[in-house]
């Protein structure tokens, strides 16, 4: 199951295709990525040692290719907003622009062309799930409830999203097609969604506790065919 970073840190190594002929006798500079938690994000080349530091960030993720990172920036009321920037640092840019509302949790597509997250309404404490095209900067959302939440995951494929429900009632699993929202499959229980390599399966895993202990490290699971 992928950790997001928003309390510890994530290491990972961005090697980008070369762009030209004095590029390619150079491998690209491998990039540290940290996320502390108190929201402050830093990247460090590990060949120039430079680095770079971003205040009030948080959940910060890796695009499949590793040129961009999306992150969560809280502004001033204390709401977040989705900003993306290149592998070195530069260009930042603000995806999401409604002051009243809360953006969490941004997850890539497979292709790096879409990024799905989840939106809170305040004061309804409703969440929408929502799909923004990075091409066009066109965004719709396609499922809601009360509150959707937690461990979003697209499917290799890009074509359906699973995402774990924290209501008490109804806490579970929930498949919708990524386009339209349409319910594939639900499953109720204290699960965590985590796709097979094809996408024909979810593998639905769930927190082992020890009573004298505490909680273990460690997860117990099963796998369950979607259907077709």
């Amino acid at each position: 199951m992928r950790v997001r970073a928003k309390v510890a840190a994530v290491l990972a190594c961005s090697v980008l295709p070369p762009t030209s002929a004095a590029a390619a006798a150079r491998p690209a500079d491998p990039t540290l990525l940290t996320v502390s938690e108190t929201g402050k994000l830093t990247l460090v080349n590990l060949r120039s040692g430079r680095v770079r530091q971003f205040m009030r960030a948080y959940q910060a993720t890796w695009s499949p290719d590793g040129r961009r990172i999306v992150f969560v920036g809280r502004g001033g009321r204390g709401l977040g907003d989705l900003f993306v920037i290149n592998a070195d640092g530069s260009h930042l840019h603000r995806l999401t622009h409604d002051d009243s509302v809360e953006e969490h949790d941004p997850v890539w597509s497979s292709d790096g062309n879409r990024l799905a997250y989840f939106a809170q309404r305040q004061a309804l404490f409703q969440d929408d799930l929502i799909v923004l095209s990075l091409s066009t900067g066109v965004s719709a959302s396609i499922a809601r409830g009360r509150p959707l939440k937690e461990q979003l995951e697209w499917s290799p494929d890009g074509r359906k999203l699973a995402f774990a429900t924290s209501s008490s009632a109804t806490r579970g699993i929930r498949v919708v097609d990524a386009t339209t929202g349409q319910p594939v499959d639900t499953w109720l229980g204290n699960n965590y969604p985590l796709w097979s390599p094809d996408g024909s399966r979810v593998r639905l895993d769930r927190e082992r506790t020890s009573k004298t202990h505490g909680r273990e490290a460690g997860w117990i699971g099963r796998a369950r065919r979607l259907p077709r």
